[in-house]
């Protein structure tokens, strides 16, 4: 057994226990394949991050990490907003009863008619990841009489240790190399019609250590 099943989960006769109940049991009520999630799981991670983080901080799931509506109002319900990457993702987010303000909108390939869904809906931010897209969500914002909120990624030239994606320190398709960081927010600056909010910086994920 991995050392995150033995941490969170158990064995008995031979059978995974996840939540007090024998998975062989679950299979037998409900088929399979089967997911299974253990909201006592759920609750000890939730509560371990927000109580690391002043409350100052807001805490965002992501939709593309699992989009399954229960786990979704889940975090919703403890205050969580929703970080999306696709028009889908977001049609995700308002069934589970997002307001569009509590999410951010990131990820490259953003298309004209989903940066078009966004600001038109209010949403909360859209992180931009290339000089095209300003200058598409720019020419969107005009059209439609909305300053659009964003923030810009950044690909950070250090490297994260110990992840199983490395995003960061060569080029890559995922935001502005950090050398060009301060051109790009002067330029945003100066246009006059963005509510600049930030930088979105993610060098890694899975690092468990």
């Amino acid at each position: 057994m991995s050392d995150i099943a033995s941490r969170y989960f158990g064995v008995r006769n031979g059978d995974l226990i996840v939540g007090g109940i024998p998975i062989s049991d679950l299979a037998d009520r409900h088929g399979t394949p089967l997911f299974v999630y253990d909201r006592a799981v759920l609750d000890d991670k939730w509560t371990q991050l927000r109580s690391a983080l002043p409350s100052r901080f807001s805490i965002y799931y992501s939709v593309k990490a699992n989009p399954n509506q229960t786990l979704l109002r889940y975090f919703l319900a403890r205050g969580s907003g929703l970080e999306i990457a696709s028009a889908g993702e977001f049609y995700q987010a308002i069934r589970a009863g997002c307001p569009p303000a509590r999410m951010f909108f990131a990820g490259p390939g953003k298309s004209d008619d989903e940066l078009e869904m966004a600001l038109m809906h209010g949403i909360g931010e859209i992180h931009v990841e290339s000089p095209g897209e300003i200058d598409r969500v720019q020419m969107l914002g005009a059209r439609l009489g909305i300053a659009p909120s964003i923030a810009l990624r950044v690909n950070p030239t250090g490297e994260v240790q110990g992840g199983a994606m490395r995003m960061g320190g060569k080029p890559a398709q995922f935001g502005f190399d950090e050398e060009i960081l301060d051109e790009v927010i002067e330029r945003i600056l100066a246009e006059g019609i963005f509510n600049f909010t930030g930088i979105h910086l993610f060098t890694g994920t899975q690092i468990l250590d």
